[in-house]
């Protein structure tokens, strides 16, 4: 069975956190190429949204 994440990333700091683990732990998961690429393209836009927002907010590099 397949599970459908949400793809779109949230717009608040702390739902960002819970959409990244939910992704982190996809390989509980199937992703169609097609949705692989969207997620890719949402996490770098998210990451460059947030960075403008709180330039010092935690994240891995």
């Amino acid at each position: 069975m397949t599970t459908k994440i949400q793809v779109e990333p949230p717009t608040n700091l702390a739902d960002f956190g819970r959409w990244l683990n939910e992704w982190g732990n996809s390989e509980e998961h199937t992703f169609t190429r097609k949705e692989r690429e969207a997620y890719e393209k949402a996490i770098s836009d998210a990451y460059d949204h947030f960075d403008r927002l709180y330039p010092n907010w935690p994240h891995e590099t």
